[in-house]
């Protein structure tokens, strides 16, 4: 019967899915290899696989029935294609198309093989950012990973486990390595936050969702920094810190300086009220939402040295100091280095006069200088006033003060002018 002589079923199978599959993936390198050996490339645009292919396939074909490049030996007629059916297309030859096919399949698969494999070349290790020295090398190896995990989110270095103390380090370190510069010249800071709830499992959090977490903490940051209504700003420092691991999620913090730099009177002149964003108390009633711990605040933040040129901060950490931890035996206004008032029966909000103001936005300098970690910088400070309620059945008292975060961080000099927002 006539159905003896057609090919086997996988065979047919074979080069179906290699004619489907290979056009689809297989690069122009890839397919050059399917030309049969004495075929000229050059001059030669890539071809399609497909016409490749048959080319291949009809020259063991020719071989088959005896033809070469000068021509058949003898005519084929009907008869004779029947005969050859029967005669030539033995299973020697249907083996050597099958193995043409086979060859076929493993140059698609490998191609493959190979681009998955480089994709996940691209994703870093822990182990090999950890084991990195030189900071911008272990920013720029995260980098690579996370963009290598975005661009290809069927990857399987995609579950590969981060510690979340280092998923803080490389989120915030590749932050301020592409966005920030801490050598803006800046007449005030803005201090911004957010908060980020990320999954964990076993502790750990997937290099996918650490991924997930610098995308929405550099949307926040573009947000913020769209906020600001100045024509001159610039991101300084953003500071990511691990507030809490639970069963299930890990929690974020992002705190965030912006650097204005604007034409202002930067010398205050005018007392303010204490605290309560009561403004100036000289009587003309402006000034509010602000008070004097914001007047120190920004004062302190400018006398603030900045590294020349492009540069960026890593391995931001903070220190909070509240009054009692700071007393004083020179403070001509009160017992403290940090503004302190207790008042008790009638609340008085205390008027702190130009001096007064001066003098402690000295005292918060000294008080970061005096709490820097060896290796450190400043980077800000961030001073707010804060009220403890109390009383009993004859009075009402008010414990009012000022508290100062000081943040510090590394510096690194950087080649790159920060990226925009």
């Amino acid at each position: 019967m006539i159905f003896s002589y057609l090919p086997p079923p996988i065979f047919i199978f074979l080069v179906w899915v290699e004619l489907a599959l290979c056009d689809a993936c297989c690069t122009t390198q890839q397919q050059l290899v399917l030309r049969s050996l004495g075929s000229s490339l050059t001059g030669q645009k890539p071809a399609r696989p497909g016409p490749l292919i048959f080319e291949a396939v009809g020259r063991l074909a020719s071989i088959s029935f005896g033809c070469g490049q000068g021509g058949c030996e003898k005519e084929i007629t009907p008869f004779a294609i029947n005969i050859i059916l029967k005669t030539k297309f033995n299973f020697m030859k249907y083996t050597n198309l099958y193995f043409l096919a086979v060859i076929t399949l493993v140059i698609f698969f490998s191609s493959c093989s190979k681009e998955q494999l480089k994709n996940e070349a691209q994703v870093n290790t822990s182990d090999l950012l950890q084991t990195t020295t030189d900071p911008e090398s272990k920013i720029i190896a995260f980098k690579e990973s996370v963009d290598a995990v975005r661009n290809n989110p069927g990857l399987k270095a995609g579950n590969t486990p981060v510690l979340p103390e280092d998923a803080e380090w490389f989120v915030e370190a590749l932050a301020n390595y592409t966005y920030a510069n801490a050598g803006f010249e800046r007449t005030d800071l803005v201090i911004d936050s957010a908060v980020f709830v990320v999954p964990t499992s076993a502790g750990n959090i997937t290099l996918a969702d650490v991924q997930v977490l610098y995308d929405e903490a550099i949307t926040k940051l573009s947000a913020q920094h769209s906020a600001i209504n100045s024509d001159s700003k610039q991101l300084v420092f953003a500071d990511i810190t691990l507030r809490e691991v639970g069963d299930n999620t890990a929690t974020f913090a992002l705190t965030s300086g912006f650097g204005t730099n604007e034409e202002e009177q930067l010398i205050n002149i005018y007392s303010w009220y204490w605290g309560w964003n009561l403004g100036r108390c000289d009587g003309s009633g402006l000034g509010a939402p602000l008070d004097a711990a914001d007047i120190i605040m920004r004062e302190a933040n400018h006398l603030i040295g900045v590294p020349s040129g492009n540069s960026y901060y890593t391995d931001v950490s903070y220190a909070t100091i509240w009054y009692w931890d700071v007393p004083s035996n020179t403070n001509p206004y009160g017992e403290y280095m940090l503004f302190h008032d207790f008042q008790a029966g009638t609340l008085v909000h205390h008027c702190m006069s130009p001096e007064e103001i001066e003098y402690y936005k000295h005292r918060v300098i000294e008080i970061g200088n005096m709490n820097k970690p060896t290796g450190k910088s400043i980077i800000s400070f961030f001073v707010e006033d804060a009220t403890a309620y109390g009383g009993d059945m004859e009075q009402d008292w008010w414990d009012m003060c000022h508290y100062v975060e000081i943040k510090y961080a590394i510096w690194h000099t950087s080649s790159n002018p920060p990226a925009d927002l």
